[in-house]
């Protein structure tokens, strides 16, 4: 059982200060974070990324 990917735990980023935080939902991997320090060209920059397998375990992501 994948913390991440079926318990949707959330992974603090390195990068941005630490203030990104990444979250697999379904089959997408959402980015966000404090709007302070995540503001990229006057803009919050919040992708979401459709992704087909989990990047901590390797399993097979389904939509919910």
């Amino acid at each position: 059982m994948c913390e991440y990917c079926e318990k949707r735990k959330e992974l603090k980023s390195g990068n941005f200060c630490g203030s990104a935080t990444m979250r697999i939902c379904g089959k997408y991997m959402d980015i966000y974070g404090d709007e302070k320090k995540f503001n990229i060209f006057k803009r919050i920059y919040q992708p979401s990324f459709d992704i087909k397998f989990c990047p901590m375990c390797g399993r097979k992501l389904e939509e919910n």
